[in-house]
C-alpha cells in the first residue's frame, strides 16, 4: 500500500515576510478573508457553471493585485478621527 507522501510532491515555499511580522490576531483575520475569497470564487465558479457560461479569467499577477490593493487603501492611513 502506497502513503500519501509517495503519490504527490508540494512544492517548497516560503513563508512571506508580512505574515511573519503580524500578531496572531492579525493571522487569524488573514486567514478568515482568504477563505472567504476561496468561499466567493466557488460560488460564482458554480454559479457560472450552472448558468451554461464560462467564467471570464483576469490574468493579472498577484503582485499587480497587491500593488493595485495598497495604492487604493494608502489613503485610509493613519486614520483620521472625528
Amino acid at each position: 500500500m502506497r502513503t500519501l507522501e509517495a503519490e504527490i510532491t508540494l512544492p517548497q515555499s516560503e513563508v512571506p515576510g508580512f505574515l511573519m511580522q503580524n500578531s496572531t490576531l492579525e493571522l487569524f483575520f488573514f486567514t478568515r478573508m482568504l477563505y472567504s475569497c476561496l468561499v466567493d470564487a466557488d460560488f460564482l465558479d458554480t454559479e457560472s457553471f450552472m448558468a451554461g457560461r464560462s467564467r471570464e479569467h483576469n490574468e493579472t499577477c498577484m503582485e499587480q493585485l497587491w500593488n493595485k490593493l495598497q495604492s487604493y487603501v494608502s489613503g485610509w492611513f493613519p486614520p483620521k478621527g472625528n
